[in-house]
């Protein structure tokens, strides 16, 4: 499963199907010293006939394509009302980005968020989706959004740690662009995953709760107040001898004044929980990728913006206190600082 001829970041998906017999098939191009651009070849990876079924806790968690790495997925299901629930953490389409710039190009107006969501009942294993935007909002503020659809998607899981995503977009959102992503899990999960024979596996990154952390914290947050707006969160917490982890897709809005129509922003939160981590407090760094492409262009173009800290308590509220630094990367978040009280969206996980 690899990009022919192509060892460094510059691979970019020109499109991609799945075929009769199942394999996911694409045709990418590669920037070249001296030429535009190189056709690569076709790629076939094993088959995606769906196994196991979407409707279950144990696909929650961050999901990637490893091929455009930089971009990715959170999923979470809510049991209780049958919803599959999964902000997708992206860029602008390529045909569209900012003036036509070459790759390498930083523009935070690339920046784009979408949320899939559907109501899938137990055992289904094919989740048909709609893809929805929500857009103009302010960072940390009022006024609520609302979403609207711009597209449809359908999710496949061949087992607990891979799936696959077939996309399409309507009229001129990311240029009408449709596709096919195999995922594969950037977190483990910490709910137990229902299996295709019946048994259950435990979740990857489940580990009992402790000093105020519980992979049942794991999920959507968000700010009833700024709603449209939120943090899918992933926590593992420690053990008496190894450390757990916190990492958060933050989908927000531009702070200040808009740097594109759509005013959205995202951003990733990341803290090693210690070994003697004290009533639910985690430091976390703040992060922001540029330089990709919608579901086609890899990018390791990461920076930090600031800092903050994490305090949960229980497993149904939290607080999330930030503080941009003060550079000029940071651009409109240059030293901003405050707090959001945060609450779960859906019920807390049965134990």
């Amino acid at each position: 499963q690899n990009f022919l001829g192509c060892e460094s970041n510059g691979c970019l998906l020109q499109s991609s199907t799945v075929d009769s017999a199942g394999n996911f098939r694409s045709i990418t191009t590669a920037q070249s010293p001296g030429l535009l651009s190189i056709v690569l070849a076709r790629v076939s990876i094993s088959s995606i006939a769906p196994i196991i079924s979407v409707a279950q806790t144990g696909l929650s968690g961050a999901w990637y394509t490893k091929q455009i790495s930089g971009q990715g997925f959170f999923f979470e299901y809510f049991p209780q009302n049958k919803l599959l629930f999964a902000p997708w953490f992206t860029f602008l389409d390529a045909d569209s980005t900012s003036s036509a710039q070459p790759m390498g190009f930083d523009s935070v107006s690339d920046l784009r968020w979408y949320t899939l969501s559907g109501i899938i009942e137990p055992g289904v294993k094919v989740a048909r989706l709609e893809i929805r935007r929500n857009v103009q909002g302010q960072f940390d503020s009022a006024p609520i959004t609302t979403s609207t659809v711009v597209g449809s998607a359908t999710l496949r899981a061949q087992d607990c740690n891979r799936a696959t995503l077939e996309f399409e977009f309507i009229g001129s959102e990311a240029g009408g662009q449709y596709g096919t992503l195999p995922l594969d899990r950037l977190t483990g999960g910490s709910a137990p995953c229902q299996l295709s024979d019946g048994q259950t596996a435990s979740g990857r990154d489940a580990r009992p709760a402790r000093a105020g952390f519980d992979g049942r914290q794991s999920g959507a947050w968000y700010e009833r107040q700024t709603s449209g707006q939120g943090l899918m969160m992933t926590v593992r917490p420690a053990t008496d001898t190894s450390p757990g982890f916190f990492f958060g897709g933050w989908f927000t809005y531009d702070a200040g004044e808009p740097n594109d129509q759509t005013s959205q922003h995202w951003l990733t939160l990341s803290g090693e929980i210690p070994t003697n981590a004290q009533a639910g407090v985690v430091p976390v760094s703040i992060y922001r990728t540029l330089n990709g492409y919608l579901a086609s262009t890899p990018t390791r173009n990461t920076t930090v913006l600031g800092s903050g800290t994490i305090t949960f308590s229980g497993c149904g509220t939290a607080i999330l206190r930030y503080k941009f630094d003060e550079t000029l990367i940071a651009g409109s978040f240059r030293a901003r600082a405050g707090e959001i009280n945060l609450e779960r969206l859906g019920a807390c996980p049965e134990q």
